[in-house]
Formats: C-alpha cells, structure tokens, sequence
C-alpha cells in the first residue's frame, strides 16, 4: 500500500532537530521506525556531499540537514509500501482525502442496451434495382426481384414498370403484369384476325373495332364493318334499286316497284316509260277517295281528282291502257305524289324553270325526249309518219299506250321510254304566274295535231293549271 504524502511528511517531521520536545517524551516512538530496514539503510548509508563516510553504524545526527531526512523520505516513498510497524504508531488520525491522484479503478461496466436490428421487419429496400424485404427478425434483407433500369420502389414495396394486374400487348399476345409489377407475361392465346390484341378497345383483350368508315362512299347494301359483322349502309327509294345502276351499294336504276308504269333510268333520273293509263289512275281515285290532302298551294279549287267525263276520257274497265285524259294539273301532280314519284320538272329536283323548257340539261321531259341529243322527235331529227301517233293518223281518239312500237328513242336507255310524241300532250312541272292565274307547260303534241311541227320535243303549250282536255295527259319522273 502507498503512503501517503502528507503521512510520509509526519514521519518526517519526527526526525527533525526542529521538534526535540516531541521526541524526548516519547523516545521510543521516534526510535522506533528506526527498526524499519529500508529507512535503516537509507540513513545509514545516505550522507551529505563532501561527508566521508564511515564503516560504523552511527545515530542519526538530530541536528543532521534536513536535506539528508527529505531524501530519506523520498527514497522510502519510492519503495513499493511503507512498513506496517510504521504505519501502526501513527496517531489515530484519519489523513485528510488525497485529491492529487484519483484512484487507481476500473471504470464501471456500460449497460446501454445494444441495439442488433438492421432494419424494420417486413420493410422493403431497394440496392440499385435489386428490391429487398427486411426478414421478419430484422436481422438483415432478402433479395425479392431485380426490377427494370429505375423502377424499384421501396415505397411501394414493388417495382414500378407496370401497375400489377394491369394488361398490355405485345403485338397479337394480351399480357399482363406480374404482382410484382416488375414484367409482363403473356396471357391467355394470341389474338386471331380479324381480331387484335386491344382493338375492341380494351387494353391487352382479343377484340375488334368496327370500322367508322365501312359505309363510306356507299348508299345502300350490307358491308362487312371490319370485324365480321354486316351491317347495313342503307336502302334506295324506288325506283332505285341498290346496284341497279351497276354499281355496288350504289343506288341506282329504276327498276324498283312503284304505282304506275315502270320506270326508265335517265342519267341521275328515272322517267316513266309510257303515260300513265286509265287504269293505273283509277288505283289512285279509289285509294285517295275524298281524301284531297297533300295539294299544292295553287290547287285549292281542286275538289275532286275524278277526270272529267268528255266522251272516251275515262273509262278504266273497257279502255284500261289508254293513257288517262280529261285531268288538270292539279290531278296529274297528285297522282305522281302518291306514287312515291313526282311530275316530271327539273333534272335534280323540283320545278323546271317556266322560261327554260327546252334545255336538255335542266328539264326532265326535254331530255328524256330528244335522248339529251337535241333531236327534234324521239327517234331522230326528221319527221317520219305513222312512227308515233300523230298527224296523218285516222285513228282520231288516243291509243293503247305502245301501240307505236318506233316511237322511241335510238339508243338504250331511250329505246324504252314511249310515245313522247304525239297520242296525248303531257303535262310538266314548269309554271308561271300570269296575271294573277298560273299556267304550266304541256309538252309533245297530240293526235290532234295537224302538223309535224307541233309535235316536236321542243313544241311546249301552257293552259292554267285548272285546264283539262281528252288530248292532255301525264307521265311521271323520279329522282
């Protein structure tokens, strides 16, 4: 054990001159550390500089420097411990506490917890692209995938190259996106034609997009939409017929059914082939009844649409293919309505102008009579009687509707259009206001007729529209 300074200083001051009293009461004490070998030798042999030293053991000299005690002192305080003897005779006073030195322990030990978790349990990470799940003891991470370049998401705890569940395509192949949204995989079969992979609309689904164009450029028929399903683009008004002008889904030709005498396609018209007959009209009295409904403006006169009862006018069930006579403007007109046709007028619709009928490109009638040509008679440019029944003919009343088979144009379509010269006059959708009054046209001459000029294509009459003769009847056109 280590003496201490202050205790070491005590011992010292026992053995100076300075404190004689102390020592001769008690003699035995100070003597007495004198039994201490290692203090023994010290004096014995330690001795001022310049002293000779002798070979007896001397007593110390009380009145010795105090330089040879303090390095007596010294020389026991080096020594590894006091002697206990000397320790012992100290007076029962405790030393006050040394705050030179601390002492000479072992620290206490650290009981902060150590903490071993390296992550979260079931936390995910990413390492580059490399998606990691923390294991459910915390003690380190698990790789789970290796997402697509900068999709690995440790928020969403997936990568993020495609939504998981989410479809797509690849090429005719539907796929979809693994849990881990990490890949597409293919799902389910190839999509077969005229199917695609997302073309109904849906993503990453067989299906087909019907084409919004399929009835383009077509009028009536059925056409396929794209997908295999027909569908309708249409149907023509009769006359017309769908391909009937020999294109397809085209509307076209005048062979469709309506009232009245078929039709003959002209250009972008059709055109009866004969006038009408007394038959053909007296479906039309019966039909419309006293039903008058459906009249022009300028017709309100009109109360009944019965033709008028001059000799021979009209008697449908002993002269049935006569052409119909003995009818005004106002009946012809009627008439053409209610057969889904119209009187015939102005190529492309409605009136023909009063002052232009003799112009093939406008008028309906002109142009069907002249084959657009420019021929003055049906069948050409010169007058050959007994073609058509006009002068010269004894017959002196109106003939079967046909009955003059020459009395046609050359060429086809014209060589089907009838009678456009003499037998009756024909009414034409071309009027003016004269005066107050309306008058229209009549067109073609009459078997009344005493000269080859009136019954020319270009002859042309106008009567009020209220007027009616047994040489004036009516063929209808539709568009």
């Amino acid at each position: 054990m280590r003496v201490p300074l202050l205790l070491a200083l005590l011992v010292q001051g026992c053995f100076q001159t300075d404190f004689p009293t102390a020592c001769s009461q008690d003699e035995a004490q100070c003597d007495e550390p004198t039994t201490d070998s290692s203090v023994s030798e010290t004096s014995a042999t330690e001795t001022t500089p310049g002293e000779e030293t002798s070979g007896e053991d001397s007593p110390v000299d009380a009145d010795e420097d105090t330089s040879t005690a303090d390095s007596s002192i010294d020389a026991a305080d080096a020594e590894t411990g006091a002697d206990s003897t000397l320790v012992d005779s100290m007076p029962d006073t405790a030393p006050p506490p040394d705050t030179a030195t601390p002492p000479d322990t072992a620290p206490p030990p650290d009981t902060t917890p150590v903490d071993s978790a390296v992550c979260a349990a079931s936390s995910y990470s990413c390492a580059g692209d490399q998606l990691r799940r923390c294991k459910t003891d915390s003690s380190g991470y698990d790789n789970i995938v290796a997402c697509p370049t900068g999709t690995c998401s440790a928020a969403l705890g997936r990568c993020t190259y495609c939504a998981p569940g989410s479809r797509s395509c690849s090429g005719a192949q539907p796929t979809l996106c693994n849990a881990l949204g990490s890949a597409y995989a293919a799902d389910g079969a190839a999509c077969a034609a005229p199917q695609t992979c997302g073309g109904g609309g849906t993503p990453g689904v067989c299906g087909c997009t019907a084409s919004p164009t399929a009835c383009s450029g077509k009028e009536c028929g059925m056409v396929d939409n794209g997908c295999g399903t027909m569908i309708s683009c249409g149907s023509c008004t009769a006359p017309r017929t769908c391909g009937g002008g020999g294109t397809a889904n085209k509307c076209g030709g005048c062979s469709g059914t309506l009232p009245g005498p078929t039709m003959v396609g002209v250009g972008t018209y059709c055109v009866d082939s004969t006038e009408v007959t007394q038959s053909q009209y007296a479906a039309f009295v019966t039909a419309k009844g006293s039903d008058l409904s459906g009249q022009p403006s300028t017709c309100g006169f009109n109360t009944t649409f019965a033709p008028g009862t001059a000799a021979s006018c009209y008697t449908p069930s002993t002269t049935p293919s006569k052409p119909v006579t003995c009818v005004d403007w106002c009946d012809a007109s009627m008439y053409c309505k209610w057969a889904g046709k119209r009187l015939c007028g102005k190529i492309g619709g409605g009136p023909n102008a009063y002052l232009e009928p003799a112009d093939a490109t406008k008028s309906q009638w002109f142009a069907a009579c002249t084959s657009t040509s420019g021929y003055l008679f049906p069948y050409g440019n010169v007058y050959v009687s007994g073609f058509c029944h006009t002068p010269g003919d004894t017959a002196g009343t109106t003939v079967d509707v046909k009955t003059r088979p020459s009395c046609t144009g050359t060429s086809a379509p014209y060589t089907n259009i009838f009678d456009m010269s003499g037998n009756a006059s024909e009414w034409e959708d071309s009027c003016g206001n004269l005066s107050g009054t309306w008058y229209c046209h009549t067109r073609g001459g009459n078997f009344t007729d005493a000269t080859a000029g009136a019954v020319q294509c270009k002859d042309e009459s106008v009567w009020p529209v209220d007027f009616s003769a047994k040489w004036l009847g009516f063929r209808c056109c539709a568009d």
